[in-house]
């Protein structure tokens, strides 16, 4: 009975950090147009794409490395790896890249009737992208539908994931800070190659191989750390700290270890955040949403930019710090909204969200 309850609180923690994580990808999205100086230029330049909301898929990562070493040693483990991962990842993956690049045509069509383009919608790439760019396989791009990119490097890691874990078995640690070195050498040297940049980050990431391997380590060595809220708030500390050297850093010009830096502060505020946010009872009432959000919040959130745009609101949106909080809440709300109704079909369940 203990095991059994320790295990469904392990996994409601996974399931909450998840969701949370998707909310964060959320507000990653809605905020990346700011006027200079605004509160929502700070706060987004802390909390941005070098800030807190990168714990985001790095931990997406572990939980995928971290799952999958739980069937590690069953019979034929691997294999039934690719096909589980083939019917929740691959289907949703392609039907999603393909449904977008058809969403972004018709908006296209009918937003230029009324005048308006938001810049969110690329409205060239839709028009002149090819079979493997609608599909998703363009090696130095972004898939059709942004966040995909992520399902994109997962696959290839449970391509790999005989070879990870061997070499977590054999080198353990040492496995772990081998990468963690390859990846700070990797940011360091990407910094003014634009498509070692993408290749690096949205084809084969080595963050992502990374906290894979993470994953697995912690699920084959469990680690015993130290329970309380005064060291989650030490190591959440100090990973803020390192946010603000490096936008210190990125205002002086030294991009190279301002990169550097995403390294070091991630693995600390991921922990912060593991102690200090009550994910237990987010994840039991939002176990199956965080993969859903995660797909529908961009398209949803490229509609709401539409809509701004129409009205006129577009200054207010780039300055305004209670307007972004008003469009993320309508983003989630929306797209949550929207996921429950796809979500009460079996055949939609199953082809767009992985039977999640």
């Amino acid at each position: 009975m203990y095991m059994r309850n320790r295990a469904e609180t392990e996994s409601d923690r996974l399931a909450g950090m998840s969701f949370f994580c998707a909310v964060l990808i959320v507000m990653m999205h809605v905020g990346t147009a700011a006027t200079p100086g605004t509160m929502q230029w700070w706060v987004f330049r802390f909390m941005g794409n070098c800030g807190l909301l990168r714990i985001a898929v790095p931990f997406f990562f572990l939980a995928a490395g971290y799952f999958l070493a739980k069937h590690v040693g069953e019979a034929r483990w691997y294999w039934q790896a690719l096909k589980s991962r083939g019917k929740s990842l691959v289907v949703p993956y392609v039907l999603w890249n393909m449904l977008y690049w058809v969403f972004c045509l018709m908006l296209v069509k009918v937003l230029g009737w009324i005048g308006y383009v938001p810049a969110s919608l690329n409205v060239e790439t839709a028009q002149n992208a090819n079979v493997f760019e609608v599909l998703g396989l363009g090696l130095f791009i972004h898939p059709m539908l942004g966040p995909t990119w992520f399902i994109r490097n997962l696959l290839v890691l449970v391509v790999l994931s005989p070879l990870i874990v061997m070499s977590v078995r054999c080198l353990r640690f040492r496995m772990l800070v081998l990468l963690f070195c390859v990846n700070e050498i990797c940011f360091y040297y990407a910094v003014g190659h634009p498509n070692m940049v993408q290749f690096i980050l949205y084809t084969f990431s080595v963050e992502g191989l990374l906290y894979f391997a993470v994953g697995m380590f912690l699920r084959e060595h469990p680690i015993v750390l130290p329970n309380g809220k005064e060291i989650g708030w030490c190591t959440l500390g100090c990973g803020l700290g390192m946010i603000a050297v490096s936008g210190i850093l990125e205002e002086h010009g030294i991009r190279q270890w301002t990169m550097v830096l995403w390294g070091c502060f991630i693995p600390l505020i991921m922990y912060g955040i593991w102690r200090l946010v009550p994910l237990e009872g987010l994840g039991r009432k939002m176990r199956h949403y965080a993969f859903p959000l995660y797909l529908i919040h961009f398209p949803v959130n490229v509609m709401l930019s539409g809509v701004v745009g129409m009205l006129g609101m577009k200054e207010l949106a780039r300055a305004s710090i209670w307007f972004f909080i008003c469009r993320v809440t309508m983003v989630i709300v929306f797209s949550l909204l929207l996921a429950r109704l796809l979500r009460m079909s079996r055949w939609c369940t199953a082809l767009l969200f992985g039977g999640r």
